[in-house]
């Protein structure tokens, strides 16, 4: 209930009891509606500290609400930082296995060139060893 709802309920009711003390001679006394006036506004002052008590915490909560959306929004912006840097750390992984695959197979074909190499040496040393004559 907003407080222009209670205000005016407040009224009506104040409008019936005046209405009811005025109309008949039998009615309540002035006493008697002055009294339920006055409950009427220690009525309406306890729902305006209570609205604003409500509004308080109402307050409170959006804070607190936008903090956590702020501390959520700070999270997801390190997570993204993160992926980000894994992403790049897997394609600098992935290039430096390239190259290295690349390096090993020049060097595997290097050290096959030097096998095959060093056989025919071998070969002809031996040829030429067993050719000369021991001279």
């Amino acid at each position: 209930m907003t407080i222009s709802a209670v205000h005016r309920f407040v009224g009506v009711a104040l409008v019936a009891v005046l209405s009811t003390a005025c109309g008949t001679s039998s009615g309540p006394s002035l006493d008697s509606v002055s009294k339920r006036a006055s409950d009427a506004a220690a009525a309406v002052s306890s729902l305006r500290s209570e609205v604003a008590g409500l509004k308080s915490q109402l307050q409170a909560a959006a804070a607190a609400k936008k903090k956590t959306l702020d501390h959520v929004a700070a999270l997801n912006h390190q997570l993204n930082k993160a992926v980000a840097r894994l992403d790049r750390a897997t394609r600098d992984a992935k290039t430096a296995a390239k190259t290295a695959s690349s390096s090993a197979s020049s060097a595997l074909a290097d050290a096959q060139q030097a096998i095959r190499d060093l056989a025919i040496l071998t070969q002809r040393f031996d040829y030429h060893l067993r050719h000369s004559g021991g001279q």
